[in-house]
């Protein structure tokens, strides 16, 4: 008892500091960001980006206090409220809820419930790895201050709103040094990316073991050697034992894009080899991965039927969406994941990258136009 009571308070400590950091991290971020000046003809686009961050912090806030508010209700089923309560007994209660319950093994259990969660999932875990290494190549050549803040957010935190952040800086930064480029260790990055690929597979593993347990029995369960061939029907909860570790690598493999990059003088940015910079490459690679694991992902979620050829989008009322507010969890990480989407699309479009278009040239247009 002396050991689970001690485990129960080690968690809970984790679970508010966890809170804690997340409010110093934004507040760094915020700070860094306020400090640097707003160019006058980029107020717009600062506006729009940091409206998204905004509002992606605002989705965050309610989806995660619906993820706690859904789990204090599941611990009162088994904990009633005491009747009469008051501030006291209430503080007193959510202190009790936060040293037995188990929020964030529920959460990742909840993630990865069924193939349908694991969609969400995924793409919202695929979207943070490219979003890192987009903050780490341009973050490490644009000299974006305190960087490791921003992996600090994407590690606690959804990854849009570190994402909206990133460029909100990098619109109030000066431009950076056109003789001056990024590299990254190919090798390396793309098998911090294969790796984290891999941690994803292992955490929906056990699901498609339980396909192939449907459609091929007899085969399945002559593997001895597999743990989910044999015995009776698997239970998530059975699985979380193996399900966190697996959370905790792949996490620690979004902090490598901070200290891959490297500057290298004398390189110019606005010419690569044929295939494109190290960064472009790395981010087809994530590209590829993301859309091979979808696709994984949906052929197993209809039992590997392999006469049904239609889309995932296709069903997006029936398959996906009912999904999305299946469960707090998922409904944080597939809205975080159409914001980071909708925020990549906000900036690598005209609007953005035309007008950050250098000084010269633009004044060079602005001299033919008064002529």
């Amino acid at each position: 008892m002396e050991e689970q009571a001690a485990t129960n308070l080690f968690g809970a400590l984790i679970f508010w500091l966890y809170i804690v950091l997340a409010l110093v991290f934004t507040s760094l971020v915020l700070e860094s960001i306020v400090r640097l000046p707003t160019p006058l003809e980029k107020r717009k686009r600062v506006l729009v980006f940091s409206s998204l961050a905004f509002f992606s912090f605002a989705a965050l806030s309610f989806n995660m206090l619906h993820v706690l508010v859904y789990s204090f209700q599941l611990w009162t089923e088994d904990h009633p409220l005491p009747n009469g309560m008051n501030v006291g007994s209430a503080l007193t209660t959510i202190w009790k809820w936060s040293i037995t319950s188990t929020l964030f093994k529920d959460f990742g259990v909840a993630i990865v419930e069924d193939l349908r969660r694991f969609f969400w999932t995924q793409a919202a875990l695929w979207a943070t790895m490219s979003v890192c290494l987009y903050m780490g190549a341009k973050g490490v050549h644009r000299r974006v201050p305190r960087l490791w803040a921003y992996f600090a957010l994407s590690q606690i935190l959804p990854i849009s709103f570190a994402q909206n952040l990133f460029y909100v800086a990098l619109l109030k930064l000066p431009r950076g040094d056109s003789n001056t480029g990024v590299t990254l260790p190919r090798n390396i990055t793309a098998g911090v990316v294969l790796s984290y690929g891999a941690s994803l597979l292992l955490a929906a593993f056990p699901l498609m073991w339980d396909v192939f347990d449907k459609v091929y029995p007899i085969t399945v369960r002559e593997i001895e050697a597999v743990p989910w061939g044999c015995g009776p029907p698997r239970k998530v909860e059975r699985d979380s034992r193996f399900l966190i570790p697996t959370i905790l690598v792949a996490r620690m493999l979004l902090l490598l894009p901070l200290f891959l990059p490297k500057l290298q003088r004398g390189a110019n940015t606005t010419s690569y080899p044929r295939g494109g910079s190290d960064m472009q490459i790395m981010q087809k690679l994530v590209t590829v991965c993301a859309l091979a694991m979808t696709a994984v992902v949906g052929r197993f979620s209809r039992d590997l039927d392999f006469m049904r050829n239609e889309f995932l989008i296709m069903e997006f009322n029936d398959f996906l969406l009912p999904t999305l507010w299946s469960h707090p969890a998922v409904t944080s990480l597939g809205l975080d994941f159409l914001l980071s989407c909708i925020s990549a699309a906000g900036w690598v479009s005209k609007w953005v990258q035309c007008g950050d278009a250098p000084r010269s040239s633009r004044s060079k247009r602005e001299d033919i136009k008064s002529k």
